[in-house]
């Protein structure tokens, strides 16, 4: 059985409702929870078999987003 994944991700503050409604629009994607509304990092449940639609998404809309971590695996760095 597949779990679902946390992930940590930072976009521009501006842009924190903008990635929230994307996320709605894409059949909620992931669940998002925002950590720090000034650094715009924001925690995210997302199953696996999402996690390359939910990367494209992020790489197209939000260029300069960064993953902070991943609860799984411990990455981080720009996506």
């Amino acid at each position: 059985m597949l779990r679902s994944r946390t992930l940590r991700v930072q976009v521009p503050p501006s842009q924190i409702v903008y990635f929230k409604f994307l996320l709605e629009g894409y059949d909620h994607l992931a669940l998002p929870v925002v950590v720090d509304g000034k650094k715009a990092e924001i925690k995210l449940l997302i199953h696996p078999t999402e996690l390359k639609i939910f990367v494209s998404l992020i790489k197209e809309e939000f260029p300069s987003a960064i993953i902070l971590g991943d609860d799984e695996d411990g990455c981080s760095g720009s996506i």
